[in-house]
């Protein structure tokens, strides 16, 4: 007889309330943007 084994949950061994990612994986490039002012411009 063939024994069902479940795949473990991510979560586990981790603290109560920890944050867990379990939608897709994003591979775009992250572009971010910097404005700098100061009191002449």
């Amino acid at each position: 007889m063939a024994k069902l084994i479940k795949e473990r949950s991510r979560k586990a061994g981790l603290p109560p309330g920890a944050l867990v990612h379990i939608g897709e994986k994003k591979t775009e490039q992250v572009k971010i943007t910097i404005l700098e002012y100061d009191e002449m411009h």
